[in-house]
């Protein structure tokens, strides 16, 4: 049959009467019409009346355009495509791209609820709940739960770990509970407080942290208490999320301008005059919500009541941004305690060696330092209040 501009408009129009949203409306069980369904009827109609007038234009001259563009393609598109891939993969063996962590959320990011994420329970030495260590509450025993970010999950040992062989070399048992996890920032670590607080018995609740409540957010998502990486691995799309994890060029790029993912508006909305401040008044604040937690909510399990603990962690900032902040966290170290205890260890640098030039995780060694000092603290506490 020869196709003619008249056909093409007598089945356009033909169409345009049936497929409307005048006549489909009554065919709908639960009018009206919802946002998304008009607007692909509207869409439809839009290509109708197109065909209408463009139809045979449009036919005809597909075949010649498909012929052209196989050798465009073959020719210059394909070659380029070959190039710019193998450019990208040398480019992410390079160390190019958003770091690898980006991709590695599975297991020591595991999605939960309440706190947002924490580890994958049952793989590699996570407990059933995601933890590092064995969780027991053995009666008698001083109950000590430890919330941190990667300082307090990595180590062999653990700082926990350590305060725990600390503890027993000065005739004190424990049980101990590692709720950190990599990444989490003390805002999740009351949440998770909650989560577990009618589980377990806690004498002591130690609060060790600084860094990711403060430096992470000039890396991350900005927004002062948001967990790690918020806005990247929950308000982009699934295709925006793996172009920029697996494309070592567009990733670099969106690093360093932040326009492709959204960043770059978010920062520019979120950074504003007082925006440092709010973080560190966010830090106490969440110490502050943790104290009120342990002492209204925690039953403890040998000792009369329970006792709150926070720790600011040595900082080792690299950039300007996070030196400001981390300077504005030290000088807040000043202020009075008077409703829970805390240690301020930043200033703790002859005694402790950073890995490389990292600003938060710290040596072995360093790591044992820390728990032992901590441990001394957590002795000193319990012959006051558990004695």
């Amino acid at each position: 049959m020869k196709l003619t501009n008249k056909y093409f408009f007598l089945i356009s129009v033909l169409f345009l009467i049936i497929f409307n949203e005048f006549v489909l409306v009554y065919f709908d069980t639960t009018p009206p019409l919802s946002e998304i369904s008009l607007k692909k009827i509207r869409f439809l109609n839009f290509v109708f009346v197109i065909t209408a007038f463009f139809g045979k234009f449009i036919f005809t001259n597909i075949p010649k355009f498909i012929l052209k563009f196989k050798k465009i393609f073959s020719i210059y598109i394909l070659p380029s495509l070959l190039v710019v891939i193998v450019l990208d993969l040398g480019l992410n063996f390079l160390g190019f791209g958003y770091p690898s962590h980006y991709i590695e959320e599975k297991i020591l990011r595991y999605p939960t609820p309440m706190d947002s994420f924490s580890g994958k329970p049952n793989e590699r030495d996570h407990n059933e709940f995601g933890f590092r260590g064995k969780f027991e509450n053995k009666i008698n025993y001083l109950s000590i739960a430890f919330f941190g970010g990667s300082t307090g999950y990595l180590g062999e040992p653990t700082i926990i770990e350590n305060i725990k062989l600390n503890l027993q070399k000065k005739g004190v048992d424990s049980n101990v509970f590692n709720f950190s996890s990599i990444s989490s920032n003390h805002t999740q670590h009351i949440h998770r407080l909650v989560k577990y607080h009618d589980i377990f018995n806690f004498d002591i609740i130690v609060f060790y942290g600084g860094g990711n409540e403060t430096l992470q957010y000039e890396y991350y998502d900005p927004r002062p208490g948001y967990p790690y990486n918020f806005f990247f691995r929950n308000e982009l799309s699934p295709i925006k999320q793996s172009i920029l994890k697996y494309s070592s060029i567009l990733g670099e790029f969106d690093i360093y301008t932040g326009i492709i993912s959204g960043k770059a508006k978010l920062v520019l909305s979120t950074k504003t005059e007082d925006w440092e401040k709010k973080i560190i008044n966010k830090y106490w604040r969440d110490l502050e919500v943790a104290n009120n937690i342990t002492n209204k909510l925690t039953k403890p399990n040998t000792c009369k009541n329970p006792l709150f603990i926070s720790v600011t962690q040595p900082g080792n900032p690299q950039t300007s941004g996070r030196k400001k902040i981390w300077s504005l966290l030290k000088q807040s170290q000043s202020k009075n305690f008077n409703t829970w205890s805390h240690y301020d260890f930043t200033n703790e640098h002859e005694n402790v060696k950073f890995k490389d030039e990292d600003e938060i995780h710290i040596l072995q060694d360093s790591r044992n330092y820390i728990g032992k000092k901590i441990s001394n603290i957590i002795f000193s506490e319990y012959q006051n209040y558990c004695n």
